[in-house]
């Protein structure tokens, strides 16, 4: 799966191209387990203090396509607004602080970049704390893969940029946060990993933007976490899709159904059964594909869902 556009949605070409001059003798999709059980409450790995309020990062370097948290504390404190990558990101409060997410893209320059907290306090004056962060490189793979000839069809690329443009425009809008604890969508075994360099048929190039499962036909899938259904329908590359809108500029998605349980507009909650396990669209097995983005970008849902959210009552 692909985006385009700018680095929230990067063009499909460009980026197989940036591939196939990197290109190195394929691995293995097998991941090692990863924890999917947030932990309790960490500390900040930094602080910067700047009176009435302290900026907390509870990361030292991002990865590509990782998922960092910001916290603002201070007495008074009204709101928070984040700028980084040209970019703002609202925050919201959890009790007595501000928290923001951030997420980077998979395709982010690996290098230094500056976040601004703009804090509004409560006699609306504004204070602004800066921090320095890294970008690093993602521990991404690569793999071959062959798509059956009925299907070969769908390797054109004018119908991934169609697909990956419509997928832009549904994780865009930003809506009140509707989620509390974020959770996987199957209990089974992971497969092809997020953020892989796969080449179908020895010469078609592409990323992909989520996390595989494998699982037989038929198998239930559960939402993420509760919220709202930004889409259901058939996609041509993700077959049977339902999207859902978290809130927060957070959505998941879920791709290759072989049926859908919901309707766009429908409230979800956490864990409902949203749809069962297929073969829909691009795809060479049955197994789910899922999306998590954050702010309108792809992210490793992984590691968002082992996150610690203050939210989440952890």
């Amino acid at each position: 799966m692909h985006e385009v556009a700018d680095l929230r949605c990067s063009v499909l070409i460009w980026v197989g191209i940036v591939w196939v001059i990197g290109w190195v003798a394929p691995v293995s999709a097998q991941q090692l387990p990863v924890t999917t059980t947030p932990g309790p409450p960490p500390e900040p790995l930094r602080r910067v203090v700047q009176p009435p309020f302290a900026l907390e990062l509870f990361f030292d370097d991002l990865p590509q396509g990782g998922v960092g948290l910001v916290r603002v504390l201070g007495e008074g404190l009204r709101s928070l607004t984040l700028r980084v990558f040209d970019e703002e990101w609202a925050g919201f409060a959890v009790g007595d602080a501000h928290y923001a997410l951030l997420a980077v893209h998979y395709s982010q320059g690996a290098r230094g970049y500056r976040l601004t907290a703009q804090i509004e306090d409560s006699r609306g004056i504004f204070h602004v704390i800066e921090a320095d962060f890294r970008v690093t490189v993602g521990n991404f793979i690569r793999s071959e893969a062959t798509m059956p000839y009925e299907r070969a069809a769908l390797l054109d690329p004018e119908l991934e940029q169609e697909e990956a443009a419509l997928l832009c425009e549904l994780i865009a809008p930003v809506t009140e946060p509707a989620w509390l604890r974020l959770q996987l969508p199957l209990d089974r075994p992971l497969s092809s990993p997020f953020g892989e360099f796969r080449r179908f048929n020895e010469e078609h190039l592409t990323r992909h933007t989520g996390w595989d499962f494998r699982a037989t036909i038929g198998t239930p899938v559960a939402a993420m976490a509760g919220g709202r259904v930004a889409y259901s329908g058939w996609l041509v590359l993700r077959g049977n899709y339902v999207l859902i809108d978290h809130g927060a500029g957070m959505y998941s998605g879920y791709a290759h159904l072989s049926q859908a349980h919901v309707v766009r507009g429908q409230r979800i909650h956490p864990g409902q059964i949203i749809g069962r396990v297929g073969n829909s669209g691009r795809s060479t097995a049955a197994h789910l594909h899922w999306d998590a983005a954050l702010q309108g970008r792809w992210v490793d849902g992984v590691a968002l869902v082992g996150m610690w959210l203050p939210w989440s009552g952890g």
